[in-house]
């Protein structure tokens, strides 16, 4: 496994443009290789109608549709634990309900990348009981996920769900009497993790280095102590019953200014004046204008997003081709985030692999949830049980991450990948616990063939039974819905040899044996 980054010339940029043109009809593999990038998986005829209409068409209507709610969806869901909230296991199941039969699966795939850039975690202690809130700050990530990073930025941090992870809620100015000092969490991961990155940038994401060529750190921790100054002041009204945040109203709209509790003394940060004086809500806004605006923060924040939608090691071209939509949509707009997904999906590099070689490993949940759709799964009844054992059986959960630095490491690498000094993310979950309980899941949904019980997912079976008197044409949709097109001739040809000692008359054998043998490959864990 190579995970190579391409070369992008001219010709490339020709022979995407004639790939996007309404005129030149997009292959399958092509169409399918794209929903798997920009969703959470194509179902059976999606990859048709991407075919008819095109990319860029696609994309459009994508921006469009209706945004899908998970506060919405849990509150109309069917358990409530004792103390009358809603419980974390119910939050996975909605954020399973929307990657299965979501229609704004553009926006929900942007929201799960951003969740593991602006991370908000189950694993703190009022969090842990506080389902509904975690479903808010999700509905937070899917209604900026299309629009423009300083909102959401302003967002992530007047949230209470942020506010309590990271500590910022109720921060108070110092008070050397009673030796205290404003708490320094969130102003050093909003600076680390959320915008500029530790180290400052060249425009296309790769590091600068001083005189003597080492890194240049992007801000000191007088930077530090100074932004958590600016974020003196800012509260949630009432209290959590028994840590239970979901009870309190509050906690679903932003937090509020006290300016008892502000910092309003100057400051300098990053090179900046906060001059004296100023509300809580004027040094907020010009801390977010400061960090936004800056230099790294386009390329900072492209290059993660492109590693969890496309390439784990893009070129430093591809990058800063994304991050100049960053700094500029064309229209003179800084941090739309349509038009940054919009440029890693179609940009050259994406779209044309000389290679060959695959140049992601998919994650787990995202691997799950295309197998599911591709199945055309249903539930079975008015519920959906925790089918999938989301908090053990794939090494990642929507909003579960071990810490603030996400399930994985941007830079994580190891074996043959590390000796080509490249990365793979996601390797760092994929060890042989998660392997075989995620093998697990993958057989529990194979066999789940026309069975299904009330509270289950099953998939009927009937289209998938056609196939089987051309068993060339069950392989070919294995390959176009699993594999994107790719799948390896020896692989496909593993599944024939298979499929043809089982005799005709055991459709069951016939549909589940190959199909999990398919999934339990380590191909269908790349991605192209």
């Amino acid at each position: 496994m190579q995970l190579e980054p391409i070369r992008c010339g001219e010709s490339m940029g020709l022979s995407v443009r004639k790939m996007l043109s309404r005129k030149h009809r997009i292959t399958q593999a092509d169409a399918a290789r794209f929903l798997q990038q920009a969703s959470f998986g194509a179902r059976p005829g999606e990859v048709e109608q991407l075919q008819e209409m095109g990319m860029k068409a696609w994309l459009r209507q994508q921006r469009e549709l209706p945004i899908s709610s998970h506060l919405a969806k849990l509150d109309g869901w069917y358990r409530e634990d004792e103390s009358g909230g809603k419980r974390q296991i119910d939050r996975a199941d909605v954020w399973w309900y929307h990657a299965l039969f979501g229609e704004d699966q553009l926006r929900q795939r942007m929201a799960f990348a951003l969740s593991q850039i602006l991370v908000v975690s189950r694993n703190a202690d009022r969090l842990s009981v506080s389902a509904k809130v975690l479903a808010d700050y999700y509905d937070l990530l899917t209604q900026h996920a299309l629009g423009n990073y300083r909102d959401l930025l302003k967002a992530v941090t007047l949230s209470p769900a942020m506010g309590t992870y990271l500590s910022m809620m109720s921060n108070q100015k110092a008070d050397l009497a009673k030796n205290r000092f404003p708490d320094e969490n969130y102003a050093r991961e909003v600076m680390q993790l959320f915008s500029i990155g530790l180290h400052l940038l060249n425009a296309d994401g790769t590091p600068k280095r001083d005189s003597n060529g080492k890194l240049i750190p992007t801000y000191s921790q007088s930077d530090i102590e100074a932004l958590a100054r600016v974020f003196t002041g800012w509260y949630t009204p009432g209290s959590c019953d028994a840590g239970n945040c979901d009870v309190n109203p509050d906690w679903f709209a932003p937090m509020q200014p006290d300016e008892s509790r502000h910092d309003s003394d100057e400051k300098w940060i990053l090179g900046e004046y906060f001059p004296p004086g100023q509300s809580a809500e004027q040094e907020l806004e010009q801390a977010i204008d400061l960090l936004f605006n800056h230099p790294n923060t386009p390329a900072f924040i492209s290059h993660q997003l492109i590693q969890r939608l496309t390439h784990s090691n893009p070129s430093p071209r591809y990058v800063e081709r994304v991050a100049n939509q960053f700094r500029d949509n064309g229209n003179g707009q800084r941090g739309d985030l349509y038009a940054v997904v919009e440029a890693i999906l179609l940009d050259p590099e994406n779209r044309i692999n000389r290679s060959g070689q695959p140049r992601k490993v998919r994650e787990p949940l995202v691997a799950m949830a295309s197998l599911a759709r591709a199945l055309e799964m249903e539930i079975a009844g008015e519920r959906m049980l925790d089918y999938f054992k989301s908090y053990s059986a794939f090494g990642q959960a929507p909003l579960a991450a071990p810490s603030v630095f996400n399930f994985f490491r941007p830079d994580y690498s190891q074996g043959q990948v590390e000796t080509k000094e490249l990365v793979a993310p996601e390797l760092e979950i994929i060890n042989w616990n998660t392997y075989i309980l995620f093998n697990n899941r993958l057989w529990n949904v194979v066999r789940s063939r026309d069975v299904g019980a009330d509270g289950t997912l099953f998939y009927a079976s009937t289209g998938i039974a056609a196939l089987l008197d051309e068993p060339e044409s069950y392989l070919d949709w294995l390959n176009t819905y699993l594999f994107a097109g790719r799948m390896p001739g020896d692989l496909r040809q593993i599944l024939l040899d298979y499929l043809a000692a089982i005799p005709p008359n055991q459709v069951t054998r016939r549909i589940q044996d190959p199909l999990y043998l398919a999934v339990s490959s380590p191909e269908f864990m790349l991605q192209e």
